[in-house]
């Protein structure tokens, strides 16, 4: 429950901000508090070539990006071949200036993949690839 009102606050916040912010290329960025989330988004940032820089430390940040990430189980009497397929892995992060606190930037992915269905790859990998997706909008 405390995890689907923070996805929830956040997904809210998203759609009250604008999303046309934009970032000099470079910023220092430490991800926290995404639970096991942070290996699949560290992974996908390196391969889209996200242009930031990862570390290890909140102190060595210029940005924090932290969020909540959430599994829900399959239900297969709610979900087949005349019902609609519904994400199954959920992530909201935001981003926000470490040194001040300010919001900066808000996003959310589901892993649901409407044209491919199992074909394509699905769970945390595929929300951390949209995700990353979305960073890489931010940047001049």
């Amino acid at each position: 429950m405390k995890h689907t009102l923070a996805v929830l606050s956040l997904i809210f916040a998203c759609a009250l901000t604008a999303q046309d912010v934009k970032l000099a290329r470079g910023p220092k960025l430490f991800l926290k508090g995404l639970e096991g989330f942070d290996i699949f988004l560290k992974a996908e940032i390196v391969k889209k070539k996200v242009p930031l820089q990862l570390v290890a430390r909140e102190e060595d940040a210029e940005y924090i990006l932290q969020g909540a990430a959430q599994e829900q189980g399959k239900r297969s009497w709610h979900e087949g071949w005349l019902t609609g397929e519904r994400d199954h892995y959920i992530v909201a992060v935001e981003l926000l200036r470490r040194e001040t606190g300010e919001f900066v930037w808000a996003s959310e992915a589901g892993d649901r993949s409407v044209w491919w269905g199992i074909m394509k790859r699905s769970g945390p990998r595929k929300a951390a690839e949209r995700i990353a997706d979305n960073l890489k909008k931010m940047f001049k």
